[in-house]
């Protein structure tokens, strides 16, 4: 008898318990990360047997088309080197340090990307940015910038040709060589404008693969890309609707897919047609900057259980 009085209190405890949560509703918001799933802000027991079944069903349908914020979580958690985005299966799409060539119109979101990428090298970056630095000016981890306002374009072109010619004499006494980024945002306009950009630029796309200088260019159209400079861009990516002719040259697809949503731009990688998509505004050094000023530390991901705190300081 005292056994049956044990399990009725302990079933009547834990009636309690359940009647005390407040049940999750149809109509709150369902959200996943890190930290798990939550309901309306809640999380909730990582023992899903005891869900309701239209939880489970909400919650298979979301996992087959994850929201936008799932694969932001996904982009900024992935800690290698030159990532570029996540394609369409939400793996993370990962450039190599090569001459890398990315066309697309204005507003496609070409500086965010190359921002993007540049903001997860470890190493060197230079950069020439055509658009009064206001895309570059508060990137993290460039070394030198230079716009089309500044005086010193010349010696800067310069300071490149030394790398070069560093480099050559580095490599050929066996010393070992750092890779390097030397990045162009609006390449067109910048050879058009330079001719000595333009020799430079021809001198580092034919010489820096083998003196890990690698270029990194990116323009509305191939108009003004010398054939040189696309021979030996290997890493050739279509951002938006780009025009079919510079499509067909680059070797990408002339179909278009859509982005994940609203903060997102679509992309295509020519190497195996490969479509991804990349985050607009949301480079690492602006997280981690948001995050600070939240108090939150250095974090670079979306958890779930901050995710309120985050709500309620904005």
């Amino acid at each position: 008898m005292w056994h049956l009085t044990i399990i009725g209190g302990l079933t009547l405890v834990v009636w309690i318990i359940i009647k005390s949560k407040k049940a999750p509703q149809e109509n709150q918001e369902l959200e996943i990360g890190l930290a798990g799933v939550a309901v309306g802000g809640r999380k909730i027991s990582s023992l899903s047997i005891f869900w309701p079944t239209w939880l489970n069903l909400k919650l298979l349908r979301l996992l087959e088309n994850p929201p936008a914020a799932f694969y932001l979580e996904r982009f900024l958690d992935n800690p290698e080197t030159l990532k570029a985005g996540i394609d369409y299966e939400g793996k993370p799409v990962v450039l190599k340090p090569l001459h890398t060539l990315v066309i697309g119109p204005t507003g496609s979101g070409k500086t965010e990307f190359m921002r993007n990428l540049i903001e997860s090298w470890p190493n060197r970056v230079v950069a020439i940015d055509f658009k009064g630095g206001l895309g570059f000016s508060k990137a993290f981890g460039i070394e030198r910038l230079v716009t089309n306002h500044s005086e010193d374009l010349d010696e800067f072109l310069d300071y490149v040709s030394s790398e070069l010619e560093n480099r050559e004499i580095n490599l050929a006494s066996g010393q070992k060589l750092k890779p390097m980024i030397f990045l162009i945002d609006e390449f067109a306009s910048v050879v058009k404008q330079s001719t000595k950009a333009a020799q430079v630029v021809e001198q580092v796309v034919s010489k820096g693969r083998a003196l890990e200088l690698h270029l990194f260019a990116s323009s509305q159209t191939l108009s003004g890309v010398s054939r040189t400079v696309l021979a030996n861009s290997l890493q050739r990516i279509g951002i938006g609707q780009i025009d079919q002719v510079d499509a067909m040259q680059m070797g990408l697809s002339k179909h278009t897919r859509p982005s994940f949503g609203p903060g997102w731009s679509s992309a295509q990688l020519a190497e195996n047609n490969l479509y991804f998509s990349f985050p607009l505004g949301q480079s690492q050094i602006s997280r981690i900057s948001q995050a600070k000023t939240m108090g939150l530390g250095d974090s670079r991901v979306i958890d779930l259980s901050r995710v309120r705190v985050q709500s309620k300081a904005q």
